[in-house]
């Protein structure tokens, strides 16, 4: 690999290409192509990575290719790598077990040497202590040697009063059982996790496994007094709208 990375300017490690959508002609979302130009100037797998985050974090949702031909929706690790890989792949089967030990070959986040490009691949993706995963909880990237400490202190809260929820195990837990207050285990998608002190709301694809609480912001009513809604928090606030009046004429 002669050509430099086009992010880090340096000899890519574990190269990959870009797949996107030429800019002239009729577009499938279904069917990305490769990108001619990364196939002959391809890119770090790291750096493509941290691109992709840059620009999940400015809200966009895609990119286009560093020779403007093509633009590159944004599409997990679809977006980059060998078209028709499966998920748990190498991100370039082929490619890599092609160029054996001619590449780089050492890690860029903990210095591990491996002995093949596709073996660096390997590790980078299942090995590697600083490589990022992504926490099921408050669906945050973590670096994998501090995931355990992050994962027994990350919690989640009902998005409605930030009430701390109890999650459970879906292999373990019989969703219908009620215990002896009547409450049951229910399945969750939306729910709010607390970052840097603030309480976050989020919705999960995979629902959450909690137990049922009294949500004191949940509204249960509307006053016909005030016309303002009821919660537990704020039904003494409506006594004086239940004062009985004269029907007098």
């Amino acid at each position: 690999m002669s050509n430099p990375c086009s992010i880090c300017h340096e000899i890519p490690q574990c190269p990959v290409t870009l797949n996107g959508y030429p800019k002239e002609g009729t577009m499938d979302i279904n069917k990305p192509k490769k990108c001619k130009y990364s196939q002959s100037n391809p890119l770090c797998l790291l750096c493509v990575r941290d691109y992709m985050t840059f620009q999940k974090k400015n809200n966009n949702s895609g990119f286009k290719c560093f020779s403007n031909c093509c633009w590159i929706t944004l599409r997990g690790w679809e977006t980059y790598g060998e078209l028709g890989r499966e998920p748990d792949d190498v991100a370039e089967p082929t490619l890599w077990r092609f160029m054996d030990s001619s590449g780089e070959t050492v890690c860029r986040k903990c210095k591990k040497e491996c002995n093949t490009v596709y073996d660096l691949g390997l590790h980078i993706k299942n090995e590697c202590p600083e490589r990022m995963v992504m926490c099921n909880i408050c669906n945050t990237l973590v670096i994998y040697k501090n995931y355990k400490e992050h994962y027994n202190t990350c919690k989640i809260y009902c998005s409605e009063c930030n009430e701390e929820l109890i999650t459970g195990d879906s292999k373990d837990i019989n969703i219908s059982n009620h215990n002896e207050t009547g409450l049951k285990w229910i399945k969750l998608h939306k729910h709010a996790v607390k970052i840097n002190g603030n309480f976050i709301v989020k919705t999960q694809r995979k629902p959450f496994i909690v137990k049922q609480h009294y949500c004191k912001e949940r509204i249960i009513a509307s006053c016909r007094g005030c016309n303002n809604f009821i919660n537990i928090n704020n039904i003494n606030d409506h006594l004086m709208c239940a004062i009985s009046f004269s029907d007098h004429r």
